[in-house]
């Protein structure tokens, strides 16, 4: 990790700002420069969109170990630590709908990733951004419900919602702001 420290940091010494590796950050800074390095951390918060895309790669996780624990109960342990070269039978509905969910997951989250890195980089945080990473996440969640307990057509509708509120996030920085 490389740190490029502000130039009026007396470690310069009047020289251009000069890249430190970490180490070096910890050990051979002046006091002055390391509590402001401190304090500007401990400052830090998390804008609420990067902390919805925070949510919904944990509710991605869970959805990998979901999928992943079914297979393995339906398949065994030998199975989960052998290198799956071999044909297996097909997944029971339950498990088969977990993995198919969270392949389609897979698909939408890329998506969301670049809308909100795009909305954070442009520094828009408004109303559309808000209510689109909500919709995104909460549209996901009900999508896997609905896709795991086999109901059909309406879980569209919620996958509909998820891709309503990413493009709503993706769309926010090219807006006319007020």
């Amino acid at each position: 990790m490389r740190i490029l420290l502000p130039p009026f940091c007396p470690l310069h010494l009047n020289q251009s700002p000069t890249p430190l590796s970490l180490g070096r950050v910890l050990w051979g800074i002046p006091t002055s420069c390391r509590r402001l390095l401190l304090q500007g951390a401990n400052d830090m918060r998390v804008d609420f969109e990067l902390a919805m895309l925070a949510a919904a790669s944990v509710w991605g996780f869970v959805q990998l170990v979901a999928a992943a624990q079914a297979a393995n109960v339906q398949y065994g342990l030998r199975w989960a630590a052998s290198p799956r070269d071999a044909e297996m039978p097909r997944l029971n509905p339950v498990a088969g709908r977990l993995e198919r969910n969270f392949r389609n997951y897979l698909e939408t989250f890329a998506f969301f990733v670049a809308a909100v890195a795009i909305s954070e980089a442009a520094g828009v945080h408004n109303a559309l951004t808000h209510w689109g990473a909500i919709a995104y996440l909460c549209g996901r969640m009900v999508y896997t419900a609905l896709y795991v307990s086999g109901i059909p057509l309406i879980r569209s509708l919620f996958w509909n919602i998820a891709s309503f509120g990413m493009l709503a996030v993706l769309a926010a920085p090219f807006l006319p702001q007020n």
